[in-house]
């Protein structure tokens, strides 16, 4: 319940960025969907796990961080796929925000540009693969802080 309060708060102040929803994620990771999965999260959290195969964006410094997110899209297909994500979609909205109006007019630039809906709380939640900093499987997420935590299961909290 508080998962999909959350969830509705940000579909709500985000309403530009579209929302891809986890089933959904997993379907294309399924299919072999090539998709490019960019974690706005701090470099502590994303050390403790991420989806396999994203890269890292620094929601903070995202100004300093475009010329290497640019350099990353540019070596994709163009009707690729970007999803953001964070540990509950916030971060990751401000991030997708951001390059859906820095792209709308940039020819080449543009992607189809999602956030993932719930994010990495509902990610793990749900049980879908993670992978840690060595890149071996592991169910532990960085619960981000007291309040937010409280949207991942208890048994999923990394000891921060």
């Amino acid at each position: 319940m508080a998962m999909n309060i959350a969830c509705f708060g940000i579909r709500q102040k985000f309403s530009k960025v579209p929302q891809l929803s986890t089933q959904e994620l997993a379907e294309w990771q399924a299919e072999g969907k090539q998709v490019t999965l960019l974690d706005a999260r701090p470099i502590e959290e994303f050390e403790i796990s991420r989806i396999e195969g994203a890269a890292r964006v620094d929601p903070d410094h995202l100004q300093e961080s475009i010329p290497q997110v640019e350099e990353l899209i540019d070596a994709t297909p163009t009707d690729q796929p970007v999803v953001l994500y964070c540990s509950i979609g916030y971060r990751s909205c401000l991030v997708a925000d951001k390059l859906i109006n820095k792209w709308k007019n940039s020819p080449g630039k543009s992607r189809p540009i999602y956030n993932l809906e719930g994010s990495l709380f509902k990610w793990a939640n749900e049980s879908r693969p993670l992978v840690d900093n060595s890149g071996s499987p592991t169910k532990l997420v960085h619960p981000y802080n007291n309040v937010w935590g409280r949207l991942l299961e208890k048994s999923l909290h990394a000891n921060v």
